[in-house]
């Protein structure tokens, strides 16, 4: 790995190192670049001189959601589906979907946009779905869910254990399911299909399926699924990390913090997992869920909150002893959640 600063040539300072911790720092300094050429020259050093393949498509993944999350145009003009696509072997893909004019969009989208994607099939109903996934063995299927003769899950439950397929839901279905989605890290496009997200999407999935996580993911969605309409916190959360995935319960995490462009996950047991992601995208998946951000770099499980300190704003003492300080603005929400039980 090459660690990049401000304000030097990147071939005069480039620090080698594997530390998944380092190669987001390395991607966060990156996307705080303001020239364009600056930014591309990194990159194109990057993709040449470091021999990891799976840490180039992570630091790549990073820069482009860093970029974006920054407000920075820059993203828009560096085609860094180039850089994803880095030795990449062709991906087999099925697209399953009832609407004709979809597929047809679908596809004329993925012939133009995402050339490691080789298309073998399309089907308009689950029935011919469930064919031709085992006839073809397609690495990836973009899923619709509703349609003619089932959903997208009663597809994947007859696969049951045997899912080796990566999965892109194509959908416009209830606010629950895109909750549910995000919290199995599972892949889904909104209709009508964005064409950037799209890219981002197959990016994704073919760093996933190069580390074998297909069938991890969709238990978990299939479980998360299941679990819709339970109370309490029995659902699991998939947190992404440079060298594959966490899958935890909500009820073992104990509070989440922010840190700079990422998210530290505190568990009950004492360890902790830095997240390549904003504490603002965890927000309103775990607040359904018993969990309230009480100051703008911390989210707290109510469930192990053991006492309440007044003040402006307070401050809260876990079960662990840990005192973590409430902002004014969120005070009154935290009170009325802790009262409400």
């Amino acid at each position: 790995m090459y660690l990049f600063r401000h304000n030097q040539h990147p071939r005069n300072d480039a620090a080698r190192t594997d530390d998944p911790n380092e190669i987001l720092a390395a991607a966060d300094v990156l996307t705080r670049q303001i020239k364009l050429e600056t930014v591309r020259s990194l990159l194109d050093f990057f993709a040449e001189n470091h021999p990891a393949q799976l840490l180039r498509e992570e630091f790549f993944k990073a820069v482009h959601v860093g970029l974006k999350n920054l407000g920075h145009t820059t993203w828009q003009s560096l085609n860094l589906s180039k850089y994803f696509n880095l030795n990449m072997q062709p991906i087999s893909a099925l697209i399953i979907d009832d609407e004709l004019d979809s597929r047809s969009t679908l596809r004329s989208y993925v012939g133009r946009y995402c050339p490691q994607v080789q298309l073998v099939g399309e089907c308009a109903n689950i029935i011919e779905a469930r064919a031709a996934i085992l006839k073809l063995r397609p690495q990836l299927i973009f899923l619709d869910i509703e349609m003619p003769h089932g959903t997208a899950f009663d597809l994947l439950e007859q696969f049951g254990e045997h899912i080796d397929f990566e999965i892109i839901f194509i959908t416009a279905y209830s606010q629950y399911a895109v909750q549910a989605f995000n919290l199995s890290a599972a892949h889904y496009l909104l209709k009508p299909v964005d064409i950037e997200e799209l890219e981002k999407a197959v990016a994704h999935v073919a760093v996933l399926l190069s580390q074998k996580e297909q069938l991890v993911r969709a238990k978990i969605l299939l479980e998360n699924m299941a679990a819709q309409n339970t109370a309490g916190q029995n659902r699991k959360l998939v947190l992404p990390l440079l060298e594959g995935f966490d899958v935890v319960r909500m009820s073992d995490v104990l509070y989440c913090e922010a840190e700079d462009n990422f998210t530290c996950f505190h568990f009950t047991d004492g360890r902790k997992s830095l997240i390549c992601r904003h504490l603002k995208y965890y927000e309103p998946l775990l607040e359904p869920f018993g969990f309230c951000r009480v100051h703008r770099s911390h989210i707290v499980n109510l469930e192990y909150v053991k006492r309440y300190i007044k003040g402006k704003g307070g401050s809260v003492i876990l079960e662990n002893g840990q005192e973590i300080m409430v902002s004014n603005q969120r005070k009154d929400e935290l009170v009325r959640r802790i009262m409400e039980g």
